[in-house]
């Protein structure tokens, strides 16, 4: 799932159209001039919300909370190459990368946020 269309396909069932159009602003910044690495944690969360829906959110704040203190996040459910592909990824970062990657994690932790937001809104209408 590479573009702005799957991640829409994915998420329309679990938000709705009205938050999905605010999620897909963040979406297009995020999936723009994206690296390897970045790319490989966008794959990441979109594999956590594809395979268990919901609590695939739960799985994904997670992997940016391991990520981010630099924990190897429990990732036994990804796709292998997935998994793989992060820890390579986020290992050959070089130091003055991590605050790109934390900048990064942040910014996908914006949208995970407003995926939350439309879950609790949708379970209390």
């Amino acid at each position: 799932m590479k573009d702005i269309q799957q991640w829409k396909d994915l998420l329309l069932p679990l938000v709705g159209e009205m938050v999905l159009d605010k999620i897909e602003k963040e979406l297009e910044t995020l999936l723009k001039d994206k690296t390897g690495w970045q790319r490989t944690v966008l794959e990441l969360i979109q594999d956590a919300v594809a395979k268990h829906g919901p609590a695939g959110v739960k799985i994904s704040i997670q992997i940016i909370e391991d990520l981010l203190n630099k924990k190897k996040p429990d990732l036994n459910w990804a796709d292998l190459r997935v998994a793989s592909d992060i820890l390579a990824e986020l290992q050959n970062a070089e130091a003055d990368k991590q605050t790109k990657v934390k900048e990064f994690l942040a910014k996908v932790s914006k949208v995970v946020a407003l995926i939350i937001e439309a879950l609790i809104k949708g379970f209390l209408a």
